[in-house]
């Protein structure tokens, strides 16, 4: 285990799925954003030891973010690079080596961390992602390459370990990346922005699919084995 690791994601109203999210990451630092949440979130998170910052929601864009629905514009992209970068001044702040960005919805198969920290180590990646269906019908990756515009399209998905032009959803940074990037604002999402920036800063991205994550995007998705 890495000391210098932290794992860290926004929260909001994810009390069904958070003892299954921290299960594989027993033992890291954790650091939570918490929004504002109608269900046992925090004390979910209070009683597995999760460090909770409360994200005070100043001009939040409330109908865009609560309808949460895939095309939910520029405002809410907005908001989330906003708090995933409050999450990145606390990594700086403390002087991680590594920033796991796990959304809370993603469950890591065991050993995973150890195995993303061996990869990066091994191909010099600055930021490594494992695979994560981001939808099922049909499957969609957490994974884009640029076209020659920087349009992102969805396609050349390798099949073993690889550098690629867009990771998402699940994202460990090194120090390097830690210091030198941010997420943007995208009308395609915060990630997509974070990932353009990181083309011009250098910034390597490397996918790895052959580390396969659990996606549990609905409550519902528990029952149907996702």
């Amino acid at each position: 285990m890495s000391a210098k690791l932290i794992v860290g994601a926004p929260v909001k109203d994810r009390a069904w799925v958070l003892p299954e999210w921290h299960e594989p990451l027993s033992g890291y630092p954790i650091v939570c954003l918490l929004s504002r949440s109608e269900d046992d979130s925090r004390s979910i998170l209070e009683d597995l030891g999760v460090e909770v910052i409360d994200d005070l929601e100043e001009g939040r864009p409330v109908p865009e973010i609560d309808g949460h629905i895939w095309n939910r514009g520029t405002p809410v992209f907005e908001y989330m690079a906003r708090l995933r970068n409050r999450l990145l001044d606390v990594m700086i702040e403390r002087e991680a080596e590594y920033f796991l960005s796990l959304d809370c919805d993603i469950v890591l198969p065991p050993n995973a961390i150890t195995d993303l920290l061996l990869i990066m180590e091994r191909t010099g990646a600055d930021v490594i992602s494992p695979a994560v269906a981001l939808c099922f019908d049909p499957v969609e990756w957490n994974t884009m390459n640029w076209d020659r515009t920087y349009t992102a399209w969805r396609h050349h998905i390798p099949m073993c370990t690889a550098p690629v032009d867009v990771v998402m959803a699940a994202m460990l940074l090194n120090r390097r990346a830690i210091e030198s990037c941010r997420w943007m604002p995208n009308v395609q999402g915060e990630d997509i922005g974070f990932c353009l920036l990181a083309e011009q800063l250098g910034i390597s991205r490397w996918w790895v699919p052959e580390i396969a994550c659990t996606h549990i995007m609905w409550k519902e998705d528990i029952y149907a084995g996702r």
